[in-house]
């Protein structure tokens, strides 16, 4: 347990015997030694335990119960393909009227296709829904899903990006020649490539302010699509259907983004952007009544400002009514205009490790790997409360349990306009709220009848 072994050869990493005279940090230290030279196992080649974080991939372990891992990108920062737990981190997306899911690599998706935004091409071109998976033939190696209104983009496991869907007012950030209204299947979108992660708008209907922003991993922003509020940081700007560079030269590490034009008046429009920086300040630009502080219309900036939210974190999303921030020290969600962080009334502030807004509602893994949601204080699609059919109005900051997701284990959760779906830590998938298209899945429900509790989804035989 020396430098020198019983057999006196010199004590080496990788010859079974852990080495104990030496003080962790100096050389030659071992905190395990497995008698072997290969990484990817409970030690790796430098006797030093595997962990998330350390830039190498775990997939055995002499513990059963132990987390094998999916990725590990050598960082632990929360805002890209690979999360802290080394699980990809966005392998579920929720449109306003479609959801895609990443199943071992390959994109599966379903609900409305009136915009091409399933990326397959149905048999039948009269067929606009499907409440059952559909694969999105010619994508493999996929890590990464994202979601919009309309539109859907995917990366791959090199950085490429893919997007599909609907192509007017700036949903698929491509020019093509002689383009018409939809991108039916997937296309490169050079510009994006290298990108760690995206939001999308995706509003609670159709209508016609739809961007969206990728972030890279060198923590650069760009966005493209309407810029009615100023929301992508571009005064000479007004609609884009290529990425631009937003704020040029910030540090970004995290982005979300939410949008609703109402043409009757300004002061119902809800179009924001929103990041955080490298010290953990959320600043937001466009138009909300719900982020930027005052009273009156046309509440806004069209130049980042930075929120006041009493917490600095990394992790952030984006609904029509707010924007919360994760803090980084104790998982505690901090909203825009909020009076109080999220958590039961009277008792203590609820810890999130995830969190995704769409519409007006948000849900969220907890820290011990719990489904929660709240938000929008009527619930009518039953996103948060079991029973919606009360409509009891909450205060809009507890977290509440969707129906049947008690004693399940969650790792993601991700909402579109009046629809959510979640996957578990086994990677089960469950859907639940508005099914006019067939989002919500099939399962046991009916094809088209809205679901008031998690619905399991059910994927073809390989």
């Amino acid at each position: 347990q020396d430098s020198c072994t019983r057999t006196c050869q010199r004590a080496r990493c990788g010859d079974g015997i852990l080495r104990t005279d030496l003080a962790q940090g100096f050389p030659g230290a071992e905190a395990c030694d497995d008698g072997n030279d290969l990484d990817g196992d409970d030690c790796l080649t430098n006797c030093q335990p595997a962990r998330c974080g350390d830039g190498v991939l775990q997939t055995d372990s002499a513990h059963a119960q132990a987390n094998l891992e999916e990725c590990d990108d050598g960082n632990r920062r929360a805002a890209d393909t690979c999360d802290n737990d080394c699980l990809w981190a966005a392998t579920l997306a929720v449109g306003s009227k479609h959801v895609c899911s990443l199943e071992d690599g390959r994109v599966w998706c379903w609900g409305d296709h009136r915009y091409g935004q399933l990326g397959v091409v149905a048999a039948n071109p009269a067929q606009t829904r499907f409440p059952r998976p559909q694969r999105v033939a010619e994508l493999e190696q996929q890590v990464a899903i994202f979601a919009g209104e309309a539109s859907t983009c995917s990366v791959s496991v090199e950085g490429l990006v893919h997007c599909w869907g609907r192509h007017s007012m700036g949903h698929v950030p491509i020019e093509i020649e002689n383009g018409g209204a939809q991108v039916p299947e997937p296309v490169l979108i050079p510009s994006l490539a290298g990108t760690v992660a995206m939001d999308l708008t995706r509003p609670e209907f159709f209508q016609n302010a739809a961007w969206g922003c990728a972030l890279s991993g060198d923590q650069q922003a760009s966005c493209w699509g309407q810029n009615r509020s100023g929301q992508l940081a571009d005064d000479d700007v007004w609609e884009t259907r290529t990425p631009i560079p937003f704020a040029p030269g910030l540090t970004i590490t995290h982005m979300a983004v939410a949008g609703l034009e109402m043409n009757d008046a300004t002061c119902h429009r809800a179009q924001q952007t929103c990041f955080s920086n490298e010290d953990g300040a959320l600043y937001c630009l466009g138009e909300n009544e719900g982020v930027f502080p005052g009273d009156g219309c046309g509440r806004g900036a069209r130049s980042p400002q930075r929120m006041e939210v009493g917490r600095t974190g990394t992790a952030i999303a984006c609904s029509l009514l707010s924007c919360c921030l994760i803090s980084q020290d104790e998982g505690h969600v901090v909203c825009t205009k909020a009076p109080r962080t999220v958590g039961p009334v009277g008792g203590e502030p609820s810890r999130f490790r995830q969190l995704a807004g769409g519409g007006e509602n948000f849900c969220g893994v907890t820290q011990n790997h719990r489904l929660r949601c709240f938000g929008d204080p009527w619930d009518i699609y039953g996103l948060q409360a079991a029973d919606p059919g009360s409509r009891e109005q909450t205060d809009g900051y507890t977290p509440l349990r969707p129906r049947g997701s008690q004693g399940l284990l969650f790792r993601e959760a991700r909402l579109g306009g009046l629809s959510a779906c979640a996957r578990t830590m086994d990677g089960s998938l469950y859907c639940w709220g508005r099914n006019d298209s067939g989002q919500v899945g099939h399962a046991r429900i009916g094809p088209f009848e809205d679901a008031f509790g998690i619905q399991p989804i059910e994927f073809p035989a390989p």
